[in-house]
């Protein structure tokens, strides 16, 4: 996996085939994505089912269990501090947004100066979101260019529910789920890249696959 501010150069040529040419803009956002305050912002989108109130809540220590609740609307999330491996991060308040299409044009009131963006894609929804996540992540590069955030922000693909989609795919492992995931969403035309580690892989209801997150973050 590689580490939260690295960007790959090889990257740059996947992205603006995904996202034609308002790719431009969300490469070169992403490129060299600073925070240039103590508090760390974070943004987390993707369609209905992806289990972005789950990762709210496992960034904050609020392990999700069965008592699931979809989010309807956009609800705050008050500013709190990760503490792991001995390391403390202040997270900025933000937005948990619900996956319904009237929310995605107040994406732009979480992304500002610093913010790092996770799209959340179910892996068990592929073919039934794969438009609509092509579509919200040229939002996404939009919203980018009119507040003039290049080089400011940064972008990770978060392929949920992985544990499901192997069960309903017996003999496959992690790295099919990567590459499957790569194909429907329109990656699988970039030739001689090597374009695994594009895509973060996460049950987020287990608390090891969760690490991943706070890894990153309090590096």
């Amino acid at each position: 996996m590689i580490p939260l501010f690295a960007f790959p150069a090889v990257l740059v040529p996947i992205l603006y085939a995904l996202l034609g040419g308002v790719g431009g803009f969300v490469v070169a956002a992403i490129i060299g994505a600073l925070l240039p305050s103590n508090a760390y912002h974070i943004a987390i989108f993707g369609s209905k089912g992806a289990g972005k109130s789950t990762l709210w809540e496992q960034l904050q220590g609020i392990f999700a269990d069965e008592n699931y609740r979809p989010t309807v609307g956009i609800e705050n999330v008050n500013q709190f501090t990760i503490n792991y491996d001995g390391k403390e991060k202040v997270i900025a308040k933000s937005k948990d947004f619900g996956g319904g299409d009237d929310v995605v044009k107040y994406y732009g009131e979480v992304i500002t100066e610093g913010t790092f963006i996770y799209y959340l894609i179910n892996l068990t929804s592929l073919e039934e979101f794969k438009r609509e996540t092509r579509a919200r992540i040229k939002a996404i590069g939009k919203i980018i260019e009119e507040k003039k955030l290049k080089n400011k922000v940064g972008l990770r693909l978060v392929a949920t529910n992985y544990k499901e989609f192997l069960k309903n795919n017996p003999g496959k492992d992690i790295n099919y789920a990567r590459a499957k995931l790569i194909s429907v969403v329109g990656l699988k035309d970039v030739k001689d890249v090597e374009i695994e580690e594009t895509v973060m892989v996460a049950e987020l209801t287990d608390k090891q696959d969760i690490r991943q997150f706070f890894e990153q973050i309090v590096k």
